[in-house]
């Protein structure tokens, strides 16, 4: 996703340093997550090890603005001591989805911008993506968070934002192709239970897919 900003709106702006710091970055989160488990060596050794090449990769580029990469920081600290100390009631839940819904539309959208102004001058591109992005953070949180006798209500609405960006995203062909796949997805999952590895390969895997799609079609 961080790459199709920078296609679209940068122009190949992007230093290989970015990719290496948002991949570290994501890495160390991963396993910070489960340092609450009792055998948690190696994920011990991998939240130092990743934390310190995400700082390296860091420093190793030119940061656009502090402000944007210090709210990212403070909202995935607060992310990550939800889940650690696992608090839970409804509101809760809907502050993660939130959250985790803007902190990656920020890095792989706002972040990377070699200037604000884009923001300005491409609101749809912006629109599209947090929609989208958020709509991938609305499956986990329908699979995790929501009571199992809403769960079929939650999904329904989860078709009806697809089929809207469906319909946003009718004069860009890479979009539309990859809103239609996730459409078929999404009435898949309305249908059956899906497993952990469906929603991490094909839920997740969507982020991935359109930004093929994106390079394939030149947008």
């Amino acid at each position: 996703m961080s790459f199709q900003t920078d296609l679209v709106i940068n122009t190949l702006h992007i230093k290989l340093a970015y990719y290496g710091f948002i991949f570290f970055a994501t890495l160390f989160s991963y396993h910070l997550y489960y340092l609450k488990n009792k055998d948690n060596y190696w994920h011990v050794f991998y939240s130092i090890l990743a934390s310190t090449c995400a700082l390296f990769f860091l420093f190793k580029q030119n940061i656009q603005s502090y402000s944007i990469l210090l709210f990212i920081v403070i909202l995935s600290i607060s992310y990550l001591l939800i889940s650690l100390f696992n608090l839970k009631n409804k509101w809760i839940s809907i502050y993660k989805l939130i959250t985790l819904s803007v902190v990656w539309f920020i890095t792989t959208s706002i972040f990377p911008l070699s200037s604000l102004n884009s923001i300005y001058k491409h609101p749809f591109f912006f629109i599209h993506q947090f929609i989208f992005i958020f709509l991938i953070c609305f499956h986990f949180y329908i699979r995790d968070e929501v009571d199992k006798n809403f769960i079929s209500t939650f999904k329904l609405i989860a078709i009806f934002v697809n089929m809207a960006l469906v319909v946003l995203s009718l004069f860009v062909p890479a979009w539309l192709l990859a809103n239609i796949v996730f459409l078929l997805i999404n009435i898949y999952i309305y249908k059956k239970k899906c497993s952990n590895l469906f929603y991490f390969l094909l839920v997740d895997g969507m982020l991935l897919l359109q930004t093929i799609f994106v390079v394939l079609l030149q947008f």
